[in-house]
């Protein structure tokens, strides 16, 4: 007895099938977002710390990760003088250094 083998067009759409099944599921759902208007968005992106009392949401994020969120609310220049000295020292905060504003 000879085994039969698929046809080309048998090939064909079963690895059609298989790439849609996997392009489907690879599609999660959509990121969401919200609405905010123009100027609140540009205030958010130009947040600066010499033109207002506020930083940026990335020096927000690099404070939280050496822990020196609250001691920068207290002495801010003591603050980025002790984190320039822990980023020297730590090879994966180089790439923070210049986003701090």
């Amino acid at each position: 007895m000879k085994k039969r083998r698929p046809r080309n067009f048998e090939w064909l759409m079963l690895s059609l099938s298989i790439f849609i099944i996997l392009l489907i599921g690879g599609c999660g759902g959509a990121v969401g977002t919200r609405d905010v208007g123009f100027r609140k968005a540009y205030e958010q992106i130009n947040t600066n710390a010499f033109l207002d009392e506020n930083y940026s949401t990335t020096s927000k994020n690099v404070l939280q990760r050496y822990n020196m969120g609250q001691f920068f609310k207290k002495d801010p220049l003591k603050c980025l003088n002790e984190l320039h000295q822990k980023i020297r020292t730590d090879t994966v905060g180089i790439c923070f250094l210049p986003w701090l504003n």
